[in-house]
């Protein structure tokens, strides 16, 4: 049985409540869902698209199975919004620069990286989907 789908799970949560909590800790409305209507909606959208789409994953996992192609599906979620935050919210750091900032940066970091992980090794392990039937 391969436990990391419950990360990808958890970790893909922990993205989606990320999006709607203050990223910088001194804005109180500094949130990626008040961000919704800004010139970046489309990346914003994408954002929540690709941690839906990892919660999702690791939800078939748990019900289904954690095959490769599910941990791969997860992957490219995750990488995408690594690659987004890949400067930071400053434009000019790394995305453990989130780590610094406001509760739903945290969250979004912590959701991203560690989904990347969990997903990276459910990826080496996976499970047939008639193995847990």
């Amino acid at each position: 049985m391969n436990h990391f789908k419950y990360g990808v799970l958890v970790c893909g949560v922990l993205g989606i409540i990320g999006f709607f909590l203050p990223a910088l800790a001194d804005v109180p409305d500094s949130s990626l869902w008040g961000a919704r209507s800004s010139a970046d909606a489309k990346q914003i959208w994408l954002v929540l698209a690709c941690f839906l789409g990892a919660a999702a994953m690791g939800g078939l996992g748990i019900m289904k199975g954690m095959a490769r192609w599910r941990a791969f599906a997860a992957i490219v979620c995750f990488v995408y919004v690594v690659v987004k935050f890949r400067a930071g919210l400053s434009g000019s750091g790394t995305p453990f620069e989130l780590f610094s900032q406001g509760l739903g940066a945290k969250l979004i970091a912590a959701g991203a990286l560690g989904g990347l992980a969990c997903a990276i090794v459910a990826s080496l392990r996976p499970e047939d989907d008639a193995a847990t039937a």
